[in-house]
């Protein structure tokens, strides 16, 4: 998800080849999509369908833009954030030597965590820790252009509907196995809520 509001952008994960992502999004919505134009990218695990496309976007704002990428995510995820990429990102070759790099090289990480509400440009974030096979969050983003329920990779949880429903728009996701929540259980919900 690409969320803007007041001209700040707000990237909801990173999935691979996120620059054709966001070539084939504008193609489809009329809308110029750059990634010079996202401010910050909220990461909701580290799964490879929710964030691999993070090791371009790092290496793309480093010698393209010469900046840093705005990572926010729950704790249990950007503690381990630099363990999944600093295989390709621990190291450049200056054209003779090799020289260790550490991930705040390449990001800006701030913590959201369950118990307070943040600011992200002009969003408010709640977040709520799913039920999923690695640590993985929903979220409740309110602007003042509207509100925004994401339930991102989840067993079925009532208590994460209760979380999710104040939103002008809920997305949440359905898939098989026992991380994620059956379609079923979704149609059963109340009519006003779906």
């Amino acid at each position: 998800f690409l969320l803007r509001c007041d001209d700040f952008q707000l990237a909801i994960d990173c999935p691979d080849r996120y620059l054709s992502v966001l070539r084939s999004a504008s193609a489809q919505t009329g809308h110029n999509l750059r990634l010079e134009d996202v401010d910050a990218f909220w990461i909701t695990h580290l799964h490879g369908d929710h964030v691999n496309g993070l090791e371009g976007v790092a290496f793309y704002r480093r010698f393209r833009e010469g900046r840093k990428v705005k990572v926010y995510a729950h704790s249990s995820s950007l503690d381990r954030l630099w363990e999944r990429f600093s295989v390709p990102l621990g190291q450049l070759f200056d054209g003779q030597n090799f020289q260790p790099v550490e991930a705040d090289e390449y990001f800006e990480l701030t913590a959201l965590e369950t118990d307070s509400k943040q600011r992200i440009g002009p969003f408010e974030v709640s977040v709520y820790l799913t039920r999923h096979h690695l640590p993985a969050t929903a979220m409740l983003i309110q602007s003042p252009a509207g509100s925004f329920g994401y339930s991102c990779d989840t067993q079925f949880d009532p208590e994460l509907i209760d979380f999710l429903s104040p939103a002008d728009l809920i997305f949440h996701e359905t898939n098989l196995g026992p991380g994620h929540t059956p379609y079923e259980q979704l149609v059963n919900l109340p009519a006003s809520l779906r």
